[in-house]
């Protein structure tokens, strides 16, 4: 008997978060980002340079780039401060900052970053990610939303690591079923928020151990 209303209470929890969620969409104006002024990317990076060239190979597919792409070296120690310069030479929207020797850190990195920025949102990429050539032209933004927690898909090499990530994508869909009551998790992989409101709330010495 117990399977029956466990089953029926996630189908029932379903149609009503979804309810909701249609509701909501309903009811917000949705504004498609047409220009790409409007959003600079922070990418920080620390020892990336296996995974940098395919990164680069997603931006240089891109359908529409961004105002702006900034990498923010994190004291790396093998060539990838190197390949971003290179990458970087001979494209006028790419910018390359150092963390200085008494700055450490993702979050320190994404705060420098995000000080350089001048765009309205600032959007936070890993630099070990990959996305298809749409990925910038898809990006929606509401006029009265200040953060969007887009979801990261792992990518798995064997079969212990296959579970983990299908465990994560479906952690990833009942996080976006229940995100207009709470969020549990807003990955910095892939997180789009207003500028002004990040300078305002971020506190980072309260929370940079």
């Amino acid at each position: 008997m117990w399977p029956e209303y466990y089953i029926a209470f996630i189908l029932i929890s379903t149609v009503i978060f979804l309810s909701v969620r249609s509701f909501i969409s309903w009811r917000t104006q949705t504004k498609i980002i047409s220009e790409p002024k409007e959003i600079t990317v922070v990418i920080p990076f620390r020892n990336e340079s296996k995974n940098l060239p395919r990164l680069f190979d997603s931006l240089e597919g891109q359908i529409v780039f961004p105002s702006k792409v900034i990498f923010v070296d994190d004291h790396s120690e093998d060539d990838g401060y190197k390949q971003v310069t290179n990458w970087c030479s001979s494209r006028a929207e790419c910018d390359v900052i150092s963390l200085q020797e008494n700055q450490f850190g993702k979050k320190k990195a994404i705060e420098v970053g995000v000080q350089n920025a001048k765009t309205t949102f600032v959007l936070t990429v890993d630099a070990d990610v990959w996305f298809e050539s749409t990925f910038f032209e898809s990006i929606r933004l509401s006029e009265n939303v200040s953060m969007i927690a887009g979801p990261v898909v792992l990518e798995h090499k064997n079969w212990s690591q296959y579970f983990y990530s299908l465990e994560h994508l479906f952690f990833n869909s009942f996080n976006y079923l229940i995100s207009p009551f709470y969020t549990l998790a807003a990955s910095g992989a892939n997180l789009i928020f207003k500028r002004e409101h990040y300078n305002e709330f971020n506190n980072l010495e309260d929370h940079e151990h």
